[in-house]
């Protein structure tokens, strides 16, 4: 709240099958309070409807119902655009690539038309296809699923194998445009954190010119 955000997104993978009905609520009841005057905005992960250990207190409609009254947009292989002090802003939110077995549309499908001066923030779950995002024409790059690595030494395989582009932090993928992994808050499975960071993310974009 203190932090005054122009945009608010997040990255997916909010809720797995260990939520409650009482936590679901209470979190959505959470977001409804966050004020961003150029949206709330939400791309699926692979837990958030897909459930590995038993069956959830939640399902689709419930998400979806609940981000709507709070005022947060779900973005599924979808670009919009918004605006901040009369600047257009493109948001594009693509679904995520382990949910959907990689049947997505493509960065290019997205954004046929190519960089074109809007400053676009592409937002994906798994950070993946970094590359082909930038050539579409994304100036910055919003993923999470990593947990940082979580628990030791998971990131470092990670990191080894390349499960993922980036695993954590902020990386120059072209000229004008930046990639940024978050930690995330929260764990999966194992409820501990041996590595990585829970964290919020701050981005600051600066306008030239």
């Amino acid at each position: 709240g203190e932090l005054h955000p122009d945009l608010l997104v997040f990255t997916g993978d909010l809720y797995d099958e260990y939520v409650t009905r009482e936590n679901f609520d209470a979190f959505n009841a959470l977001f409804a309070r966050l004020q961003a005057r150029g949206g709330k905005w939400f791309v699926y992960g692979n837990h958030d409807l897909f459930h590995h250990w038993k069956e959830p207190s939640y399902g689709r409609t419930d998400v979806e119902t609940a981000f709507s009254a709070a005022g947060i947009r779900v973005l599924e292989d979808v670009a919009v655009e918004t605006t901040i002090d009369a600047t257009p802003v493109r948001i594009v939110g693509r679904k995520d690539w382990l949910y959907t077995q990689g049947r997505r549309f493509s960065p290019g499908e997205l954004l046929p038309g190519g960089p074109d001066g809007v400053y676009t923030i592409l937002l994906d779950h798994e950070p993946r296809e970094l590359k082909a995002d930038a050539a579409a024409g994304a100036d910055l790059i919003l993923s999470g699923h990593t947990h940082g690595g979580q628990v030791w030494p998971a990131g470092l395989v990670a990191r080894l194998f390349r499960y993922n582009e980036l695993n954590y932090g902020a990386k120059t993928v072209a000229p004008g445009c930046t990639a940024i992994v978050s930690g995330g808050t929260g764990t999966w499975g194992y409820k501990i954190r041996t590595e990585g960071r829970t964290e919020l993310v701050v981005v600051d974009v600066e306008q030239k010119g």
